[in-house]
């Protein structure tokens, strides 16, 4: 019988799926590379990836400009990721832990208004700021209420050979 390790981690929608990203961040393909590093160690490691839902793609689209987390609040994506967030945990999160399986980490994407774990553009899309996302506030609050708590990485579209290894090197400390 096959092994299963059950343990995931929750991904940001953009780091497996970089078409969904806004505007002007798509990255080419050079970068992608970083990406696949990135899912390749962590299936590596054992872990099962649980792609999130993009609150940026519900909320405005495919073809949108890059927002600050300041003009989401405005524009109501908080609303949008906690009806999405309801859907992720009752369809999935709960039959998962119910069965035992452990999430544990959440890889969100520095800088993001919505997934950024340690830095996002708060009001300024020009330059990062400490702060989480709205995604990431919501999602936080939503795995305590399971009981909950999962590591908080954070991987950069801007660095993705470097923040691959700072976070395959967390992953592997937890096994």
């Amino acid at each position: 019988m096959p092994f299963r390790s059950c343990r995931i981690v929750l991904m940001a929608h953009c780091i497996l799926n970089s078409n969904t990203r806004a505007q002007g961040l798509v990255v080419d393909s050079k970068l992608r590379g970083g990406a696949y590093m990135l899912v390749s160690e962590v299936l590596r490691l054992g872990y099962g990836i649980e792609q999130l839902p993009c609150p940026e793609l519900a909320l405005e689209g495919l073809f949108r400009r890059p927002m600050t987390k300041k003009d989401y609040e405005l524009r109501g994506l908080r609303e949008v990721c906690t009806k999405l967030l309801r859907g992720l945990v009752d369809n999935s999160l709960k039959p998962l832990v119910r069965d035992s399986i452990k999430v544990t980490a959440f890889i969100g994407v520095a800088g993001s208004p919505s997934c950024g774990v340690r830095y996002t553009h708060i009001d300024n899309p020009l330059s990062r700021q400490k702060g989480m996302g709205i995604f990431t506030e919501e999602l936080v609050k939503a795995l305590q209420r399971l009981g909950i708590k999962p590591l908080l990485l954070e991987w950069d579209f801007r660095r993705p050979y470097e923040s691959t290894e700072e976070v395959i090197q967390v992953l592997e400390r937890v096994l």
